[in-house]
């Protein structure tokens, strides 16, 4: 662990569960070994995959787990994560399980005021004012809206932002406000 500058991870919200749709148990991840022992997580319902209280719960999950194995010092680096499933069907194709641009945003924007503000003194960096998380990166720029969801500019409609680039834009509009170059 001592050769490790970073933690890089993504922080989709998947089916833990062996042999169903997700991610099944992340390598290394021991469920017994980890404080107040977590089961792996099954999601019941679909709207699972954008919530915010689990998205916390996860986060903060990993920090401890950090923090046990004396890692705490180290930053931690969400570099990728976002709306699993797409607002739209492939025209003619399957019907997929969808989620609203607006749910999505929702997502989106929730997730970025947990980031920016979320810190712990008993697990976050304390170089980074025990932030817990120190980068993130939201999927995706311009995937295809029927494939995930999340694109902050649709490639099929000469890269128009979506209702989720829009969000994102004004969001990022707002926080550039309260920073002034000189």
């Amino acid at each position: 662990l001592a050769l490790i500058d970073i933690w890089s991870i993504h922080a989709f919200i998947l089916n833990e569960e062996v042999g169903q749709w997700g991610a099944s148990i992340p390598v290394g991840i021991i469920p017994s070994e980890c404080p107040g022992n977590p089961q792996p997580l099954e999601i019941t319902d679909y709207s699972q995959t954008y919530s915010i209280s689990l998205f916390q719960g996860l986060i903060i999950s990993f920090r401890d787990w950090l923090a046990i194995r004396g890692e705490q010092d180290k930053k931690v680096w969400i570099t990728e994560y976002g709306s699993l499933f797409p607002p739209i069907d492939p025209d003619g194709g399957p019907n997929y399980v969808n989620v609203s641009d607006q749910d999505t945003a929702a997502y989106m924007l929730d997730t970025f005021d947990f980031l920016l503000n979320a810190s712990d003194e008993a697990v976050g960096q304390p170089t980074d004012e025990n932030h817990l998380v120190q980068r993130w990166f939201w999927y995706s720029l311009n995937d295809h809206r029927y494939n995930f969801g999340g694109s902050l500019l649709d490639p099929d409609s000469s890269m128009q932002e979506t209702f989720v680039g829009q969000s994102f834009k004004q969001y990022t509009d707002e926080l550039r406000r309260f920073f002034v170059c000189i």
